[in-house]
């Protein structure tokens, strides 16, 4: 049993719906995965992803533009540990990455 809960401006639904499959990670694999599994007719697939919808960050497809995406929603705040021999230029010698 899998329990959606859709918001809309003004009322929150929640809908009973029994799945098949839920696929957490919309990555490469759950992608190609959810794809595979959906061939067969009889089956229900949901995947799930973390982060707000695409259209809030428009520039998170043009890889030159992943630096605009640092320290927003959309950056996990990934950081490096202290670097012996590396980011010797940054602050603790520790580097963030943007997911």
């Amino acid at each position: 049993m899998f329990f959606f809960i859709v918001q809309f401006p003004d009322q929150w639904i929640i809908i009973n719906y029994e799945l098949s499959f839920t696929l957490v990670g919309s990555g490469t694999a759950g992608s190609v995965l959810a794809a595979r599994l959906s061939e067969d007719a009889d089956v229900e697939v949901a995947v799930l992803e973390a982060g707000p919808e695409e259209t809030v960050y428009p520039n998170h497809n043009v890889p030159l533009e992943f630096f605009t995406l640092q320290n927003t929603e959309a950056d996990w705040a990934y950081r490096t540990v202290t670097q012996k021999n590396a980011c010797l230029g940054m602050e603790e010698q520790v580097m963030t990455i943007v997911k």
